[in-house]
């Protein structure tokens, strides 16, 4: 997270522009636009910047890619890139990605950084031009190869995802390194991971917590998070609980949902804090409302059992539906009893089957036992439509893991 500046103005320090500086500065930009119409591409790629923000003029995007064009006819590599980043996301004109790609083109072709990237996304999401992966990857290795750490990252996830590449831990690692040099935190959480899972690397929890610690300091809520889950538990590092939701709430406040559903066990749990269930629950809510699956099973558990929250076994319900869509056991195990009891929903013992057959594909012996409950208490027609429900609902929620029975 970037720190905010305060700026405090002392009196009789700053003096206000006067009516000369004005003046001036219309000069400089009458004398810049004589000298843009004699053909000076330094001063039309100024006026085209002046245009596009509105320094010493009025502010006129069209006008901006006028000049920028002029200036990029004329070889001008940053107003060539900025021709063509305005016209691949229809800036001051009409959105035109093909001529974009030519004008990245033609900046990246003098060595313009930003360009090689802009141009490599471009290629590999086939905008403006037929998807290339491999060519986009070229790209990008220029731009990486130069020092730039957006591209240095770049790579490494390729390497470490076989994206575009053949996966290779190893040439991953050295890519987060050299972007990593650069203090770049999401290289450093990288590396940490690599290390945690021994990924290209023999498996180093010590050298991985140094990484993570980099990153965590640099405001990589992934690493922060991480971090905080490695302290809790004692790997690569002195096991401390409230050190770790120290990094849990660092990450939390960033809008990490993984951190947020751990930070609101702790506070729920009173481990490495005092016990708060009503901030866990706001932390949980948090979560859930973004989607995480814990979020919303523990949102559920909260308001089913009036922890730190008022009763409300019909939002529980809901929430439980929401991660049990998502493949949530608990969540699903939940949802089937209390459809089975009639807690917060009239009893169903159609949904109550369909969840607990869902929950039991994991193999999880308390899921099977309420299952075979159900089942008996159906009818043949009853049973039919539960199973022909399980099996639309099987397709589309992932099967889970195998447990214990």
């Amino acid at each position: 997270m970037l720190p905010r500046f305060s700026v405090l103005l002392l009196a009789g320090l700053l003096p206000l522009a006067t009516g000369g500086a004005q003046e001036a500065a219309a000069t400089y930009v009458t004398d810049l636009l004589e000298r843009a119409q004699a053909g000076d591409a330094e001063a039309q790629y100024n006026l085209g910047m002046r245009a596009a923000y509105g320094i010493g003029m009025n502010r006129d995007e069209a006008e901006a890619m006028r000049w920028y064009r002029k200036a990029a006819e004329q070889g001008h590599v940053t107003a060539q890139f900025n021709l063509g980043m305005r016209l691949a996301f229809g800036i001051g004109a009409e959105k035109n990605e093909p001529e974009a790609v030519e004008w990245y083109r033609k900046a990246a072709d003098q060595g313009d950084i930003q360009a090689l990237i802009n141009l490599g996304g471009m290629v590999l999401n086939g905008r403006g031009t037929a998807r290339d992966e491999a060519a986009a990857i070229a790209l990008f290795r220029q731009a990486a190869e130069r020092g730039n750490t957006e591209a240095q990252l770049n790579l490494g996830l390729r390497y470490a995802a076989g994206e575009g590449v053949l996966r290779d831990d190893a040439e991953a690692i050295r890519w987060f390194k050299r972007a990593a040099e650069a203090d770049n935190p999401h290289a450093e959480a990288n590396l940490g991971l690599l290390y945690a899972q021994g990924r290209g690397v023999a498996k180093d929890e010590v050298e991985a917590v140094r990484w993570y610690r980099e990153a965590a300091a640099h405001g990589s809520s992934d690493a922060q998070f991480n971090l905080g889950v490695m302290i809790a538990a004692g790997r690569g590092t002195a096991r401390d609980p409230a050190e770790a939701v120290r990094f849990y709430r660092l990450a939390a406040e960033q809008g990490h949902p993984f951190a947020q559903v751990n930070l609101g066990l702790a506070l729920s749990e009173g481990r490495g804090v005092p016990k708060d269930e009503k901030e866990a629950v706001d932390w949980f809510t948090q979560a859930a409302e973004r989607g995480n699956a814990g979020g919303q099973f523990n949102l559920g558990i909260m308001l089913a059992n009036a922890r730190g929250v008022a009763k409300d076994e019909a939002a529980a319900l809901a929430w439980f539906r929401k991660a049990a869509e998502q493949g949530n056991l608990e969540a699903q195990f939940n949802l089937g009893s209390m459809y089975g009891n009639g807690q917060g929903t009239p009893r169903d013992l159609v949904q109550a089957y369909v969840w607990l057959a869902l929950c039991s594909r994991s193999g999880w012996s308390t899921a099977r036992e309420y299952l075979a409950r159900a089942d008996r208490a159906l009818s043949k027609e009853e049973r039919d439509r539960a199973q022909d429900l399980v099996e639309v609902l099987s397709a589309r929620i992932p099967a889970p893991a195998p447990v214990q029975p």
